[in-house]
């Protein structure tokens, strides 16, 4: 019985001393790999909203008296000078006679709108049509109230039309209030017609709505996992696995919080297929 006794325990004195113990470089192929370096930045965040294209001005043509609608001296996307004719209205009371009266454009642009019916009665307080100036366009935004305090003027913003055509376009204006109801801040960033785009229209535009100076941040493709972050750093020859705690991102780099320093040299690419421990090689680009 002593005999059996004293064997298991031999048995089990040699299984603990064959446990890795951690740090054990694991047997297999040798991954390729290519490396960077986490650097202080600049990083930009941005997001890309969907908005509604306006002139500049775009405005509503309003009656200077109540009556009745008669007819459109011009059409849709007609130029109209400023004071020309882009309506008559009649008025009708019995026993009187009147000539039609004109409504002019109080601008030079082009008629984007005409949506009344010949008999329909109008007043001063509604639109019987819009006319905007096309050379320069607002691309109009909902803005998130939480990025209220961190947008401001003059800043840059790529306007991606529906036609595939880009440009780049400034924040000109920002509104004072929250939208009540969506908690939204209304947001207009001004830009140059390329040519095809009309009031209406609708685009995306990608705009900063946060921007931080000199962090610390890696490439996006060197981080890994989606709840737990980390990345793959260099030790010897071996791949060193690192939770990371990250900031603020763009679409190349995010910012670094903690788990790495910038003398880490961290795994860009080949580092989607390795474990922690594995033996690795620095592949040249």
């Amino acid at each position: 019985m002593r005999g059996k006794i004293l064997v298991s325990a031999l048995i089990l004195m040699i299984l603990i001393s064959c446990k890795p113990d951690g740090n054990e470089v694991k047997k297999g192929k040798i991954v390729p790999v290519t490396l960077t370096y986490p650097e202080k930045r600049e990083i930009v965040k941005t997001i890309l909203f969907t908005a509604d294209i306006e002139g500049n001005p775009d405005i509503y043509v309003y009656p200077e008296i109540p009556g009745y609608f008669l007819k459109y001296a011009v059409r849709e996307g007609e130029k109209v000078e400023k004071d020309g004719v882009i309506a008559y209205i009649e008025r009708r009371i019995p026993g009187m006679e009147y000539k039609p009266i004109p409504v002019k454009s109080p601008i030079s642009g082009y008629v984007s709108e005409l949506e009344k019916e010949k008999g329909e009665f109008v007043t001063q307080t509604k639109p019987i049509a819009r006319v905007a100036k096309y050379r320069e366009l607002f691309a109009v935004i909902s803005l998130p109230g939480k990025y209220a305090e961190k947008l401001k003027i003059g800043e840059k913003a790529e306007i991606i039309f529906e036609n595939g055509k880009r440009t780049i376009g400034t924040v000109n204006w920002i509104s004072k209030t929250l939208d009540s109801f969506t908690k939204t801040l209304k947001v207009k960033v001004i830009f140059e017609n390329p040519g095809g785009i009309y009031p209406g229209m609708v685009c995306e535009v990608e705009i900063p709505v946060e921007r931080k100076k000199d962090v610390l941040s890696v490439e996006k493709d060197a981080i890994l996992g989606d709840i737990i972050k980390y990345v793959f750093v260099k030790k010897g020859n071996v791949a060193k696995k690192k939770i990371i705690e990250t900031g603020i991102e763009n679409k190349e780099y995010v910012e670094i919080l903690s788990g790495i320093v910038e003398k880490d040299t961290v795994i860009l690419k080949g580092n989607r297929i390795l474990k922690d421990r594995m033996r690795i090689e620095i592949k040249e680009e």
